[in-house]
């Protein structure tokens, strides 16, 4: 009995994030002369073949443990969304229309689309669906799902802007925000579009596309940003923020005033994983609670990440990021995992020994 208490109380202790866990991380080099983008939920990762922060255009590549890191063939010239799917595809658009490859680098054709449609190209899940959309105008689109051999078209609201995919068929995206101003073609209202009909608007209004941030089941963070002038000088404060409005992290001046965390990715539960203002080291941050990271927060053998790379399609169980190898950036992967704190298990074997004592007098 007393083996089945102790295991139920280590799943209550893992089964979510909480302020009395402590996250231990494991980082490994991948590869050199690469900038990874995205990784997996089975650790697959699809990047730029280049070093990181060269600004060089460079082909696509994919890295496995089976295959190592290989260039996708055929590439040059297709629009490639750096995403992975778990079972190491990666989908773009071609003269020929849809494509994929594989974890070798091998392409192979999987629908036709004309090039005359301008299709873009926005998410991928694991299942294998394809999230596109076409241009109707400069700011009105036709939102289309490729899935088993079929494109269905989904959105009959052309001023919906997919993002990526959310739970179950759901797309995540924004509506146009007509107006003046600057950038407010690329500003809107985040809402979640089911097949043919649109679920109530989260009323992010202002927020830009490149700030949102998607973690499992749907959910996601976005960023507010707020600029404030003081004569000549011009400060920016941005705040992250989970779809429920919990605060995940702040940086910069302004508004607010001097801040602590810059997020670069994130996970469910209100994790997030970035640097602390004015230290630049690494830190990570639960429900808003952060916590630098030192030794004691890696495993014995862990390379210790110069910093992360920002992964908005994250919550895959890895993190991207970079160390420093002969003064050259080499790119890491790594894992997380949740233990408790010191205290947390002192408390849980004082309930142990309880429990103990109470089977013995019986």
């Amino acid at each position: 009995m007393l083996c089945k208490v102790l295991g139920s109380l280590a799943v209550v202790a893992l089964a979510g994030f909480s302020s009395a866990q402590k996250l231990i991380f494991n980082f490994e080099k991948i590869a050199s002369d690469f900038t990874p983008m995205h990784s997996s939920s089975t650790g697959h990762v699809v990047g730029q073949m280049s070093a990181p922060y060269t600004g060089s255009l460079s082909k696509v590549g994919v890295w496995s443990r089976a295959n190592g890191l290989v260039p996708l063939q055929d590439a040059d010239n297709a629009k490639i969304i750096r995403k992975i799917s778990s079972s190491g595809e990666v989908f773009g658009l071609t003269s020929e229309g849809l494509v994929k490859w594989n974890l070798k680098g091998q392409k192979q054709f999987v629908y036709g689309i004309p090039a005359s449609a301008r299709m873009e190209i926005f998410d991928i899940n694991d299942k294998g669906e394809v999230l596109l959309a076409e241009p109707t105008n400069s700011s009105l689109v036709k939102t289309y799902r490729y899935a088993t051999g079929q494109l269905i078209q989904v959105a009959d609201d052309p001023t919906f802007k997919p993002l990526r995919y959310g739970a179950g068929h759901s797309i995540i995206g924004t509506i146009t925000n007509p107006g003046g101003g600057y950038g407010e073609n690329d500003r809107g209202l985040l809402t979640t579009l089911m097949p043919n009909k649109i679920y109530g608007t989260a009323g992010l209004s202002g927020v830009y596309e490149g700030d949102v941030f998607f973690v499992k089941d749907g959910g996601y963070v976005y960023r507010e940003k707020y600029r404030g002038s003081s004569g000549d000088y011009t400060s920016y404060h941005s705040t992250w923020k989970s779809a429920s409005g919990e605060v995940l992290g702040e940086y910069g001046g302004g508004y607010g005033g001097g801040t602590t965390f810059q997020p670069a990715t994130f996970a469910s539960g209100g994790l997030a994983f970035g640097t602390r203002y004015g230290t630049d080291t690494l830190a990570y941050s639960i429900q808003g609670s952060y916590e630098e990271l030192d030794s004691t927060n890696f495993e014995v053998g862990s390379l210790r990440p110069k910093f992360l790379e920002a992964d908005s399609f994250a919550d895959s169980g890895y993190l991207l990021g970079y160390a420093e190898e002969n003064g050259k950036l080499v790119a890491l992967l790594g894992t997380y995992t949740a233990v408790p704190e010191p205290l947390t298990l002192a408390a849980l074997g004082l309930g142990v020994a309880g429990l103990a004592r109470r089977k013995r007098r019986k």
